[in-house]
């Protein structure tokens, strides 16, 4: 059996907390408002009821994997992560002393979190087996999972990267994608999806102005008014 190397765990769930904690933002900062407006979701009800539940779910899968309680060496998640960063980081030589005394503060700490991480499997795979997974209608009502407890979760998953980082490499780690600082409301702007409903009464607005002015023009004989009023 290949076990895959420290490096390639480390990755991976490096790539998943980035993953999760993105989706949170995009969640949050862009589907939570257009979801809000009525308006909106009316006119479009398939498309964007899809596409929240198609991020939500990879959101929670995701989650689920990072916090899949394992010993299986060929899996990444945070408790692999875990299992191999002592020995990993074992043979690093020349360690400089304010380094040392965060990785023997990470080390300590890592009890705690297998704990935590053990409590968030065992919800998570309720609602990832039942509802995710399979079709499981016997878990209906016991599996439903609150936003509050997806966003502890992902901060438990984004604090322990971010220690370890600071810890082992000295970095304060980014766990999201830059482009989220500003993507959602540049996106929902220059679609006219921030305030669907206002940028909808405007443009009724001004095609009902542009009615009004060809009748005046028809009225008063001009001869450049179009034969048809304004589309």
């Amino acid at each position: 059996m290949k076990t895959p190397p420290f490096s390639d765990i480390l990755e991976t769930v490096q790539r998943d907390v980035t993953r999760v904690a993105s989706h949170w933002e995009m969640i949050t900062r862009l589907f939570f408002r257009i979801m809000n407006q009525k308006e909106l979701v009316d006119h479009y009800p398939w498309l964007l009821n899809d596409l929240y539940l198609a991020v939500t779910g990879d959101m929670v899968m995701t989650l689920g994997r990072l916090f899949e309680v394992t010993s299986d060496p060929r899996t990444a998640s945070l408790t692999t992560f875990l299992s191999g960063v002592e020995a990993h980081e074992a043979a690093d030589a020349d360690v400089r002393a304010h380094l040392k005394e965060r990785r023997a503060e990470f080390l300590a700490r890592i009890s705690a979190w297998r704990t935590e991480i053990r409590t968030i499997d065992k919800r998570l795979a309720l609602v990832r087996n039942a509802n995710w997974a399979h079709n499981d209608l016997t878990k209906v009502g016991r599996s439903d999972i609150k936003w509050t407890e997806l966003k502890d979760m992902i901060a438990v998953s984004e604090h322990i990267v971010r220690t370890y980082f600071h810890a082992f490499h000295d970095t304060t780690q980014m766990l999201v994608l830059t482009n989220v600082e500003w993507e959602p409301d540049n996106f929902l702007k220059w679609c006219r999806l921030d305030d669907y409903a206002d940028h909808r009464t405007k443009q009724r607005e001004i095609r009902h102005a542009a009615i009004e002015d060809w009748a005046r023009r028809r009225r008063a004989g001009d001869p450049t008014a179009p034969d048809r009023p304004p589309i």
